[in-house]
């Protein structure tokens, strides 16, 4: 697993490769904490790499969107393959994450 986390005008991107599991999702959130003060007008993480979520990566993206619009922020979370989509589905992540996930 990689991730990287830049910053732009706009906010934060995160961009995630491999697998969003239980130990990848740990170092993430680490990152994010420590990157993030203050937070930017956006977040946005990019799913377009990850081959695989598992129950903690389901819960860091809740977390994320969770903490950035408590903020008054956007958060998106965008090029989710179909796969991932359907699973979302079948869970009720997409009405969860609502307009904040972009295919």
């Amino acid at each position: 697993m990689n991730f990287t986390i830049d910053r732009d005008v706009t906010g934060y991107q995160v961009k995630i490769e491999g697998d969003l599991d239980l130990y990848t999702s740990y170092a993430i959130k680490d990152e994010i904490k420590e990157k993030i003060i203050p937070v930017p007008d956006h977040m946005h993480v990019d799913l377009s790499q990850v081959h695989y979520i598992d129950s903690a990566g389901i819960g860091l993206l809740i977390e994320l969107k969770k903490n950035i619009e408590k903020l008054g922020k956007t958060y998106t979370v965008n090029n989710i393959s179909d796969e991932q989509m359907k699973m979302f589905r079948s869970i009720s992540l997409d009405l969860i994450l609502g307009e904040s996930l972009k295919q």
